[in-house]
């Protein structure tokens, strides 16, 4: 399914999932139908009682006090930079796409009441990595 709709933009795919997002309802439609477009010439269908359309979300006070909650968390828990240290706990974060791969070396005092950010790394994706299946993507985030 990902490679199928590795043109589409402003779409996820998660097994038999699909999410498609746009910033007005106008490219929402145009995506859809470009959705749509792929999955007929894919002989691909389409569980409409399953499928929600142009549902447009609101940022209301509730929302906002939700992202500065979850800014501030992201704040205090990852935000200083440091250098490498052997007695250290080391954690690599890392995550894979279709198009890209990312990566954040951290490590966190022995104690635990501190981590820092030692590496970051992003990489696009060529066009053969692109078509690797996602567990060997993955693999090649960490390398």
């Amino acid at each position: 399914m990902e490679r199928l709709f590795a043109s589409v933009k402003n779409s996820i795919v998660y097994m038999d999932d699909m999410l498609v997002y746009a910033r007005s309802l106008e490219e929402l439609r145009n995506m859809v139908k470009e959705v749509k477009k792929v999955m007929q010439l894919n002989d691909l269908t389409i569980n409409e009682k399953k499928s929600l359309y142009d549902q447009e979300k609101g940022w209301e006070e509730e929302q906002q006090s939700a992202f500065d909650e979850l800014k501030l968390a992201a704040e205090n828990d990852l935000v200083k930079r440091g250098y490498f240290d052997d007695n250290d706990k080391t954690i690599l974060y890392m995550d894979a796409s279709p198009w890209g791969l990312g990566a954040v070396l951290a490590q966190e005092n022995m104690d635990g009441s501190e981590r820092r950010i030692i590496a970051c790394a992003s990489k696009s994706l060529t066009a053969v990595e692109s078509r690797y299946p996602q567990l060997h993507r993955e693999a090649l985030a960490i390398i």
